[in-house]
């Protein structure tokens, strides 16, 4: 198969390599599966807040620039030689420091993860105890010691190697957020309609053939699939709070009674999706903090022979939930076992204590979006990609390389207003 000059790039293990084996429907359930976590939980709270217009016209405009970062990642990774890894293409583009950017930038978005998923799964597991267990409401500190709880029997989890065996936690997540979508549209938008109007206030595939075109596809429809289970949840939420006559919560199962089974359900299939994702989160911190504070580059060296396992769908298993930005090794074996239970126990226990004095999720998802997210999804894609375009190609004469420029340079100054101003946006909120 002869490629077209503008597909004519590298890719780590050739274009028809033997690990190549995912299909464009593969890599949108894993997308998907990556894009719709936790945080469709307040999804809802956003849009109310927001209102519906101004509500649906950013929920647009991320889902297109997010998918304009993912383009422009994949191009200057291809563009500089094949390169694997989300700070590798930073090393390239820009020098060390915007390695070492990334890597921190990462450790802190898997760890405000890891504070957000505690505080959900103790939001969502205490009105199941007090409904099916204890028959009665549970005070703040019984909440904050059962959530402390569920965390501490996973944290075994994270001394070990590898969690090939939680690989399919994505589809359960998957099933779980249609799940919540279901529950929401069947509650908010079958109950009759308020007087008042509701725009008010208030893991890493390894695609088969991957050129340019199917890659497209793959992000386009992830996006696109993301985009809709979130308006909808957003629209039947709202609606819902309206026909309740209840504000709309940043974890919006929080407004639905304790006896609701439909709700209890959800309660149960979130908590186990929430409790198991945690050391999948927990996994790649190890090895980064190791590299960082130890010294032991090689604990989280992605370069070399070792490509991981891979399933039959060509998904990389025994990875985390930010997969998609940074992929690190995921045999972390260079670590010493002891090392392993200390740097673990240490991320764990200081992300109980982070949970512990906080009550809403918003918060910590507001600040690791409006820092951290805008960061590796719009800033440092679109620097990265038009750093490594300097460098004139056999393409570089195409009439769609300036329009990329162009827009690539609209993305990059975009998430550099964005920052300050949703800093603020938070801090402002938050008091």
């Amino acid at each position: 198969m002869r490629l077209a000059l503008s597909q004519q790039d590298v890719f780590v293990g050739g274009y028809h390599s033997a690990h190549r084996r995912g299909e464009v429907s593969h890599g949108i359930l894993a997308l998907v599966s990556i894009i719709c976590g936790g945080g469709s939980l307040s999804i809802p709270w956003a849009m109310a807040k927001s209102g519906l217009a101004l509500g649906l016209a950013i929920l647009t405009a991320s889902a297109t620039l997010s998918g304009m970062g993912v383009h422009f990642l994949l191009g200057g990774a291809r563009r500089a030689g094949g390169l694997r890894t989300f700070d590798e293409v930073l090393e390239a583009a820009l020098g060390p420091w915007a390695r070492a950017l990334t890597v921190w930038s990462v450790v802190i978005t898997c760890f405000l993860t890891l504070v957000a998923n505690s505080l959900l799964l103790r939001q969502l597991a205490a009105p199941l105890a007090s409904q099916f267990v204890l028959g009665r409401p549970m005070a703040r500190s019984e909440q904050v010691l059962l959530g402390s709880c569920l965390v501490l029997a996973v944290v075994p989890l994270t001394f070990m190697t590898t969690l090939n065996s939680l690989r399919h936690v994505s589809l359960l997540s998957v099933t779980s957020v249609v799940g919540l979508v279901g529950v929401l549209a069947y509650e908010g938008l079958s109950c009759p309609a308020p007087p008042e109007s509701l725009t008010s206030n208030q893991s890493a595939v390894v695609l088969r053939k991957p050129s340019r075109r199917r890659m497209t596809t793959m992000v386009v429809g992830a996006f696109s699939i993301a985009f809709a289970l979130y308006a909808v949840a957003g629209l039947a939420g709202i609606a819902y709070g309206r026909c309740t006559e209840q504000p709309v919560t940043s974890n919006v199962l929080a407004m639905f009674p304790e006896g609701d089974g439909l709700a209890s359900l959800l309660r149960l299939l979130l908590s186990v999706v929430l409790l198991l994702s945690l050391p999948l989160i927990c996994l790649p911190l190890s090895p980064l903090l190791g590299a960082r504070l130890l010294g032991s580059e090689a604990a989280a060296d992605a370069d070399g022979a070792d490509h991981g396992d891979y399933d039959s769908c060509g998904s990389s298993v025994g990875g985390s939930s930010v997969g998609e930005v940074f992929r690190v090794k995921e045999e972390v074996g260079d670590l010493p076992l002891a090392t392993r239970v200390v740097l673990s126990s240490c991320i764990m226990g200081l992300s109980l204590a982070c949970t512990a004095s906080v009550d809403d999720v918003s918060v910590v998802w507001g600040f690791l979006g409006s820092t951290c997210g805008v960061l590796l999804s719009y800033v440092l894609p679109a620097a990265s990609y038009l750093l490594l375009r300097r460098v004139p190609t056999r393409t570089a004469q195409s009439s769609s390389v300036p329009r990329r420029k162009l827009a690539a340079a609209l993305l990059l100054a975009i998430g550099l207003v964005l920052i300050p101003v949703c800093v603020y946006n938070t801090v402002v909120t938050s008091l």
